[in-house]
């Protein structure tokens, strides 16, 4: 087994081992290949370990993955089958993945709106909201497309489609996968990546038209350039639990926690009167590369904008 292998099964056995399913919370050895599962997701991988084919084993026997020989922990009747993916195989670049990696910080934990709990992908655009904040890669030079059985098997191109889950084994291989193959259909994506690959099932529902709160900027909009350093610094010795908001009120910009949980600071003079969550600006200026805002009015988003990638922040009330 080489490195990346190894890592992807660690971090696999890692993220079954926390499963909700305790019967699921293991692998199973088949031929060469190890399956990892949790219902949602299966990651398989191409290895050759001391371990006897058809053997079911629980998380807790981590030792296996140091080809050490352990017995089998009586477990399932059946372990789950591994589900098929129709439609052609199609390659996506390492940036790619890099991409989605980069945009996940924006996506919703929010279980009541499932369908925003992972990113989507929209003709060469990778969208992440969570309805407070929008950020979005532009022009990826991916333009895989997903087969749709709705429509006769015809590869669609154009619908914002969730990429995988907000699963703990589709995490645990974002973190791995690079250069890769990928097959999709109506319910699941299945990506190829050396000698492992990965099938989830992707996040039912129709994402949102996400394309429809983007502002459209001109020469009227106001700009602004905010002390990225010194809110990172502020937000770090606050903590993100606090809710650190950045305000502009009262002709000065003010970093703040929204219950006075920490000493404010005034960071400089402003002339405007606004109101945004600092951590999730934070997170927009990293993600763009660049911390100049572009807005319209108290009551207008926030955009952080460099061509290829965008960010988009819902302004807070000033109280």
């Amino acid at each position: 087994m080489d490195k990346k292998t190894m890592k992807l099964a660690k971090a696999a056995l890692a993220a079954v081992s926390k499963c909700w399913l305790p019967e699921i919370g293991g692998f199973l050895k088949v031929e060469r290949m190890i399956v990892f599962t949790d219902r949602e997701t299966f990651i398989t991988v191409d290895a050759c370990l001391h371990i006897p084919d058809g053997v079911y084993f629980q998380a807790k026997a981590k030792a296996a993955l140091a080809g050490m020989q352990v017995q089998p922990d009586a477990g399932i009747d059946e372990f789950p089958a591994i589900p098929a993916v129709g439609g052609c195989e199609m390659r996506a670049p390492a940036d790619f993945w890099q991409s989605v990696r980069d945009i996940l910080p924006a996506v919703s934990t929010d279980q009541a709106r499932y369908v925003l709990t992972t990113p989507a992908y929209d003709n060469g655009w990778i969208v992440a909201t969570d309805g407070r904040r929008l950020h979005v890669h532009k022009g990826t030079n991916c333009l895989f497309g997903y087969v749709n059985k709705r429509t006769e098997g015809k590869v669609d191109k154009y619908s914002a489609r969730n990429i995988g889950n907000d699963g703990k084994l589709w995490k645990a291989w974002l973190s791995y996968v690079e250069d890769s193959m990928v097959c999709w259909d109506d319910e699941r994506i299945a990506v190829t990546c050396g000698g492992a690959s990965c099938i989830a099932k992707t996040t039912e529902g129709t994402y949102p038209g996400y394309k429809q709160v983007i502002p459209v900027t001109d020469e009227t909009w106001k700009y602004d350039e905010v002390p990225l350093a010194e809110i990172d610094d502020y937000i770090k010795l606050a903590g993100r639990k606090s809710e650190p908001e950045l305000r502009w009120h009262d002709g000065t910009l003010t970093i703040r926690t929204r219950y006075d949980a920490f000493p404010s600071k005034v960071l400089r003079a402003s002339e405007y009167d606004k109101c945004v969550r600092a951590d999730y600006l934070s997170e927009a200026c990293h993600f763009v590369g660049g911390n100049v805002l572009n807005f319209v009015d108290s009551l207008a988003p926030f955009v952080v904008d460099n061509g290829t990638r965008l960010a988009v922040l819902m302004p807070m009330r000033v109280e």
